[in-house]
């Protein structure tokens, strides 16, 4: 598939890991294809797959070096997605992790203050994700890991 460039990057790892947490299967499996022999400066992705908050909060404790997290709102509960960042900002400090949420309700959409409090890169409406949308997002939120 296609590349991108990060230009400045550390080769200290030999991946860059990607957590995707969501309770849709085809969800995962979408973005797993996307990035199947995908690599950012080099380097392949290696994606792990969480289908709630507790399973997202246990595999950032054993891989603190997760790059970016892609996090539905709308998950068990309404907001979810919303305690999985609040967890992984306040509960496991990991203030270096780029958030990026995402939500297929409108009624979902989180307030600025949201976005700003817990320090989240960008926000999409599952309308408007794309390949291409979804390759850019990685991409510039590993740009902003690696200046953290």
């Amino acid at each position: 598939m296609g590349r991108c460039n990060t230009n400045k990057f550390e080769k200290n790892n030999r991946t860059w890991k990607i957590l995707i947490v969501d309770d849709e299967q085809d969800i995962h499996k979408i973005i797993k294809m996307i990035f199947d022999n995908h690599k950012i400066d080099d380097m392949n992705l290696e994606i792990f797959s969480a289908c709630n908050s507790d399973e997202a909060i246990f595999l950032l404790k054993e891989n603190s070096d997760i790059a970016v997290a892609l996090v539905d709102i709308v998950m068990e509960t309404e907001d979810a997605g919303i305690n999985c960042v609040r967890r992984i900002r306040n509960e496991l400090k990991n203030d270096k992790i780029r958030l990026i949420l995402k939500t297929g309700y409108p009624s979902q959409i989180p307030g600025p203050e949201i976005l700003e409090a817990f320090d989240i890169s960008m926000f999409k409406q599952e309308t408007d994700l794309t390949t291409q949308i979804i390759i850019e997002m990685i991409c510039t939120s590993i740009k902003e890991f690696q200046t953290k």
